[in-house]
């Protein structure tokens, strides 16, 4: 007498990428064996179990709500199913066999659009049009329980059909989570460097077709148009090289400039277009963690070599002479005037911490006359190219007198008298920084 298979699906859940759920089929008799539920024969004449188990399947009753599907209508398929040659044969004598099902999206909400009053859940979007806009999410219906992992249960315990409701459901990625991608991205740019020198800076629309958004499970991030990355290397590998230029600076004891005279620029050759590429598209990800971004591009840097000037001064109040030094030689000595008894030049080393053209010195009115009782029983007005290095003492031009350079010239209140040539020429030689010596 011939046996008779009890007809079911013997279901096994397993968690493996776009697999939700999985079917084990298991061979239980050998040589000549039935697979469980297909069947009386597959073992004798090769039948494949994946024939019997993808009719099963199709035809599976799913009702959601009071509408009846079959699970073929709400997408769900069977993937990865095996084929038993030969189920007689040694070698498949107790084989697990698995198989995974997978569920169509599209057709599962294709589906359910058919029943009266369902709307899936809508998600925000990012997209750029002139500018990054954020489309709004809204909540829809989804179904109460994951279709295939329900199916699976259901063909585990051995019913012949399934019965699922649906819910309300949020959206997984919200109107906020895509806004706040859109005004990080529309302040968005990418600076790029050859070394320390700026070579070009990506924004708007031209940093927009270098990139996308992508949602996952309810965050966004970007990703890089390769193409047009490459695209953009090329010109950036051809186009973006520039020749070393030499300037000169005056500087600070430490190096520092303190004034550019003509500006210096480092060289840059960039490197191959696949390697700026890389480079791109490193920096283009992250812009939504820190929107100004900056790339320093492949290539070989040769840097600037200006010419440096470390300009200092030496105030001798013994022969009432200021020296000039460059790079610590001599350029220059002028003859000077210095404080006066109760008001000596104060001697130790000093900056420069200001300059001014003019300015009127004393107790003065705004018109630059005298105004008694002030803290000066003196208004000198129009007083030229002053430097100051020591509170109120500095070099400046000296109009109403030439006592300049021999021992009776103390005729300051502590300041470093020179003709109005002279200062203007040690102003335009010192600057603020510049360091000035006072010494006996």
């Amino acid at each position: 007498m011939a046996q008779t298979n009890r007809r079911r699906l013997t279901a096994l859940l397993v968690a493996v990428p776009l697999v939700i759920g999985a079917v084990g089929l298991t061979a239980l008799r050998a040589p000549g064996a039935t697979v469980e539920g297909y069947g009386d024969s597959i073992g004798v004449d090769g039948h494949a179990p994946a024939a019997a188990f993808t009719a099963a399947l199709r035809d599976f009753p799913v009702t959601v709500g009071e509408r009846e599907f079959t699970a073929s209508e709400l997408g769900v398929s069977a993937k990865e199913l095996p084929t038993v040659p030969r189920a007689w044969s040694f070698g498949d004598w107790g084989r697990n066999y698995s198989a995974s099902l997978t569920v169509d999206a599209e057709k599962e909400s294709a589906a359910l659009a058919q029943i009266e009053g369902y709307d899936a859940p809508r998600e925000a979007t990012v997209s750029y049009d002139g500018s990054w806009k954020a489309t709004p999410s809204a909540p829809g219906l989804k179904l109460s329980d994951d279709l295939a992992a329900s199916l699976t249960s259901a063909i585990r315990a051995g019913k012949d059909s399934l019965k699922l409701d649906l819910q309300e459901s949020q959206p997984v990625l919200t109107t906020e989570t895509a806004q706040s991608a859109v005004d990080k991205l529309n302040g968005a740019s990418l600076e790029v460097y050859g070394g320390e020198t700026e070579l070009a800076t990506l924004e708007g629309a031209e940093l927009a077709s270098l990139i996308g958004v992508d949602s996952t499970d309810g965050s966004l991030k970007l990703t890089v148009n390769s193409e047009a990355v490459g695209k953009l290397a090329e010109g950036y590998s051809a186009t973006l090289g520039q020749e070393r230029i030499d300037g000169e600076q005056i500087t600070g004891d430490d190096g520092t400039a303190l004034k550019v005279i003509a500006p210096s620029q480092d060289g840059f050759a960039p490197g191959s277009a696949e390697e700026i590429a890389a480079g791109l598209s490193g920096s283009l990800a992250t812009l939504l963690d820190g929107p100004q971004a900056r790339v320093e591009l492949a290539g070989q840097v040769d840097a600037a070599k200006p010419k440096t000037m470390n300009r200092t001064a030496v105030v001798d109040k013994s022969d009432h002479y200021a020296y000039f030094y460059e790079n610590g030689a001599e350029v220059k000595r002028i003859p000077a005037a210095i404080g006066k008894a109760g008001h000596d030049t104060k001697t130790g080393t000093f900056k420069v911490y200001a300059q001014l053209t003019s300015q009127d010195m004393g107790s003065c009115t705004a018109s630059g006359g005298y105004r008694a009782g002030g803290s000066f029983d003196y208004c000198t007005a129009d007083v030229p190219w002053i430097s100051y290095f020591n509170g109120d003492q500095g070099f400046h031009g000296t109009y109403w007198h030439s006592n300049f350079g021999n021992p009776t010239a103390n005729m300051s209140h502590g300041c470093v008298n020179l003709s109005v040539a002279d200062a203007q020429w040690s102003y335009q030689f010192l600057q603020v920084g510049s360091t000035v010596t006072v010494q006996d």
